[in-house]
């Protein structure tokens, strides 16, 4: 029986994608729909041991991205939310092009600034561990990206601290590691208390039941109402970077009632 305290449910076991919005790149490969369908996602029997249904991801050279998205605006400010989903990597996930990152989870906050450079809240800084500051277009992404072997995992966690006197957003990027392991699935619970006070704005990770992340973070700059897409999947930036491989399911969001169990995998 689903929690009274799951704002959404999703383990793809009935054969679709209902409630879900699927994110792809639409301007090479992934035109054609039986290629977006059958291809790109694709829901099949769990590999790894698992039973049901999972959705495999696979990104060709002239992808961008294959990603399910918990859409902008449903993560507000001031609220808090529990996030569960699985992730599984083949061994050899990783066919590198001219790059070899990618990213499986991502989440920034909501802006427009893809559309117009120069909109509210487009003209920020990172400040980095060595103390150095580089500029950045809108939203930095707090994302989780693992090793091109599979077998540790990197998570990017932008924290904001001010504003400075010409108007732009100062984030501090914090990177968290924590080992994996291909060809096993790999269960991950996220915490966000997305408070505009600093004091109590939080972000926890857990990895198969093991804490890995549990900062004071402030994901959310001032006169920012929610975060944009929450999204799980494969992306490896512009085309031409490469292929991808790896499977999602069980994605679960709670309320700031659910607990950890509501949304475990």
């Amino acid at each position: 029986m689903k929690s009274a305290n799951l704002i959404k449910e999703y383990n793809f076991d009935q054969g679709n994608y209902q409630g879900i919005i699927r994110q792809y790149q639409d301007k090479t490969c992934s035109q054609n729909s039986l290629y977006i369908d059958n291809s790109l996602f694709q829901i099949v029997d769990a590999p790894g041991g698992r039973s049901g249904k999972a959705v495999k991801h696979h990104i060709l050279n002239c992808d961008e991205r294959s990603e399910l998205v918990i859409k902008h605006g449903t993560l507000k400010v001031d609220e808090e939310y529990w996030i569960g989903w699985s992730m599984y990597l083949p061994k050899n996930y990783n066919k590198p092009g001219k790059q070899s990152y990618t990213i499986t989870q991502q989440m920034g906050f909501n802006n427009t600034c893809w559309q117009n450079v120069k909109g509210t809240n487009c003209n920020n800084l990172i400040k980095k561990s060595d103390g150095s500051i580089t500029p950045k277009i809108g939203s930095p992404i707090n994302a989780l990206l693992p090793s091109v072997d599979g077998t540790n995992l990197q998570y990017d966690l932008y924290d904001y601290i001010k504003t400075d006197p010409e108007g732009r957003l100062i984030f501090e990027k914090k990177v968290f590691t924590m080992p994996a392991k291909p060809e096993q699935w790999q269960d991950f619970v996220m915490y966000l208390n997305l408070s505009s006070d600093p004091k109590q704005a939080r972000f926890k990770l857990w990895k198969n039941g093991q804490l890995y992340i549990d900062e004071r973070v402030r994901l959310l700059p001032p006169n920012v109402g929610s975060l944009g897409d929450w999204k799980i999947g494969a992306y490896n930036g512009e085309p031409g970077n490469g292929e991808r491989i790896l499977y999602t399911d069980a994605l679960k969001l709670g309320n700031k009632n659910a607990s950890f169990n509501d949304v475990s995998p």
